[in-house]
């Protein structure tokens, strides 16, 4: 295997540890505007839907609609894998139901 030591006589940070930028977790520039700009749209929807807009529409488009927004007000839960393990014998003798 071949190691090879990092260069860093021509960049200005010779410590090879990265500094400044933005913080974890901190949103870019286009992702806050287009965040803004779907928040203005749906304020513009919500000011113009009314109650008997959803009135009329089918079980389905209701259903439809909640679990939409429902993403927007409930954080979605990771999914977990959870294993058990057990050791179990078995016999070759037949089991008797009467």
């Amino acid at each position: 295997m071949l190691k090879t030591k990092l260069d860093l006589s021509n960049m200005a940070n010779r410590t090879g540890k990265k500094f400044g930028g933005r913080s974890k977790g901190t949103p870019n520039k286009k992702t806050i505007d287009s965040l803004n700009r779907a928040e203005s749209l749906l304020q513009m929807i919500e000011s113009q839907l009314t109650v008997d807009d959803i009135k009329v529409l089918t079980t389905s488009k209701k259903l439809d609609l909640y679990t939409n927004l429902l993403e927007y007000v409930a954080p979605k839960l990771s999914r977990s894998d959870n294993r058990i393990t057990a050791n179990i014998h078995l016999s070759d003798e037949p089991i008797n139901f009467e």
